[in-house]
Order: C-alpha cells, then structure tokens, then sequence
C-alpha cells in the first residue's frame, strides 16, 4: 500500500462494522488513527497568534463558512468555540476526506475574504492544525467541557453559557440576546436584510465580510443584536442534541463545565496567562476612534501611523507589548525593531481624530 503525503487510509472488519483508519500528521508529527463517526477535538490557530476576529462581522463570517461546508461535506459539528486568534471544533465525520474537506475550505474562504476586505496577503491560519480523537464517553465529555470553558480560562465569563461564541446559550435558549420578530413587526430595512440571510441560506451561501459590513453598517445596537441572533438561527448546524446527550441534560452540561475545566493532553494549546479582555477593550477603542470601519482593516496601516496606534492603545487599554502586537498583526520578532521598546513609549492621542491616523473605507 502507498500512503500519499498527506494522508491515507486502509479498511478492516470489526465487529460487523467496518472501520476506516486514517494516518495523519498530529503534533509533533505523530501518527494519528482516525475511526469512522467518532469525535474528534480540532485546534485551529493563527500564524504568529495574530487576531482573526476583532468584532462580530468576522466572526459570523466564520461561522457562515463552517455552516455551508459542513453540509457540503456531510460533518456534523456538535461543538465549536471561537476565541480571538483560535477555533475550538468538536466533529465527527464518516469519511476522513470529508474532514480534510472542511477544514481546508472554510479555513481558505475565511482567509481570502479577511485578506481582500482588509488589503493584507499572505497566510492567517496555520496550514495544519491540532486533531484529538475522543474514544469513549468520559473523553468525550471531557472535551466538551474544555471547548465549552475557554473563555472561562481566558477570564472572559465566569461561565461558560455566558460567551456567546461558543454557542452554549443558543442551545438553553433562541435568540438570546435579542427579541425575536414577525414579519409584522419588522421595519422595513430589516425585513430586507432577513430576506437575504434567508437566500443565502436556501442557496447554500456564506456570508462575506463585506456583505456583513455592508448589513450592519448604520443599524441601532438593538437591531444588530437582533440580526446577529436571526443569521446564527437561519445557518445553525451544531448538533447540540449529539453533544448533550453525554449528560444528562443541557442543564447537566453547564453544571458540569461550571464545576470543572475538562482536560486536552493531546492538542497542546499554547497557554497565555494574559487575559483575552484586553482584545475586546482594544477593539472597543478602535471601534470609537474610526467609527463606520472595520476594526480589522487597523493591520494594513502603514508603518509610521501603526506605531501611533500602538502607542495609543497602550495608554488606553489593559494590552500588553505582545498583546497589541498581535492585535495589529506585528511579528513580535521583529517588533523591537519597528515598535520602541515598551518602557519608553510615549502615550500620543492620536485617534481621538481621524486626522493622524487614516484607515481606507
């Protein structure tokens, strides 16, 4: 038998069944075997722990991407959990392709969108990433509940149903930031928005970054909660009933991921004791200081007006050196040559305007 590069599999009986064995690289390249329909915990990261989501447009893109190619490739996904710079999935596929499948077609769309809605190039995602099988219940639920309790470790939430983006509070309840509307008592600029989510929908089709901004641009905090709320109903995949019948219930399932973190020897996450509340508060500032503009688009300033950026967001939020680094897609290898060393900085207010610093619609 010839294995390709990449992968390969071969068959054999067990128990009646039949049993597809995958040979893939896993960390550290270990070999790893991949059996038919188990769960397997999938670790995506950023190159450089650079951010791949500065607000809720990136995000929801992502998540209409996994949506529309998960259907393509028949993966059902019980879990996923979007952090900053990483992605949590928690799949099962029948088909070892079918997973290859996925994870290269929504982590290529999410980058081509991200680098053309900002004017960057070049990679964002690592071209390989963490895979663990879970073989049996208690791995199983051991997974879910780290997945589940990531913006916990990052002390983002106190628990784990409190962070939108990992779903949980999208199972215990629809719509849970907002107040699901009829038809009737939409507006009418709404109702339009709705009606192309829905074709989208029924097309297959994921929404871009562009087609987010375009949405969202100039809606009240009210309607955007709503609207966000209305694209993760119309492009929900996740099989939460998969996932909580590990527990009792899903009443079980936030009791247990509030009385213990779960555990994940097999992915290797990197640990980075900062807290993650320091992105968000970044973003807040550069959301305030550029109103109408992608916070995104902040990582293709020129050089000369990112380090007033830099040196602004330090005097305004709780960020460390390496943590506005990462939030303006700064190599901390060579940052010490483009950036001053972090102790001499002088704070210079130079978003208050838009007259010093000038981002691109």
């Amino acid at each position: 038998m010839t294995f390709s590069d990449n992968s390969s599999y071969f068959c054999l009986p067990r128990n009646r069944f039949v049993i597809k064995i995958l040979l893939m690289k896993g960390n550290k390249d270990r070999k790893r075997r991949f059996f038919s329909g188990e769960c397997i915990h999938i670790y995506q990261k950023s190159v450089n722990g650079f951010i791949l989501f500065y607000e809720t447009e990136d995000i929801l893109a992502c998540y209409t991407m996994i949506s529309v190619y998960s259907r393509i490739h028949n993966v059902k996904i019980l879990e996923l959990c979007f952090m900053v710079d990483h992605i949590h999935i928690l799949i099962t596929a029948d088909k070892p392709e079918a997973m290859a499948a996925l994870m290269r077609d929504f982590s290529s769309a999410y980058v081509l969108n991200f680098n053309s809605s900002t004017g960057r190039s070049g990679q964002l995602l690592h071209k390989s990433y963490g895979n663990a099988p879970k073989r049996g219940d208690k791995k199983v639920r051991s997974a879910i509940i780290y997945i589940g309790n990531n913006p916990v470790e990052k002390k983002i939430c106190k628990r784990a149903e409190e962070y939108r983006w990992n779903f949980i509070p999208y199972i215990l309840k629809p719509f849970p930031y907002s107040e699901k509307r009829t038809l009737r008592h939409m507006e009418n600029s709404i109702r339009k928005l709705c009606k192309e989510i829905q074709e989208c929908r029924n097309r297959n089709e994921y929404l871009t970054h562009d087609r987010l901004h375009r949405m969202f641009c100039g809606l009240s905090d009210r309607d955007k909660e709503f609207l966000t709320d209305f694209i993760i109903m119309k492009f929900w995949f996740l099989d939460e009933s998969t996932m909580t019948s590990y527990f009792m219930d899903i009443k079980s399932m936030t009791e247990a991921m509030a009385s213990t973190t779960g555990s994940e020897y097999e992915i290797h996450e990197s640990f980075n004791p900062e807290p993650d509340t320091a992105y968000h508060e970044m973003a807040s500032v550069i959301k305030k200081s550029f109103p109408g503009i992608p916070v995104r688009r902040i990582i293709t300033l020129p050089a000369e007006q990112k380090i007033k950026v830099f040196s602004f967001l330090k005097q305004t939020s709780s960020a460390s050196f390496s943590q506005i680094c990462r939030f303006l897609h700064i190599e901390q290898k060579r940052s010490r040559s483009q950036i001053p060393q972090h102790q001499d900085i002088t704070p210079t207010p130079c978003c208050n305007t838009q007259q010093d610093v000038e981002i691109k619609h």
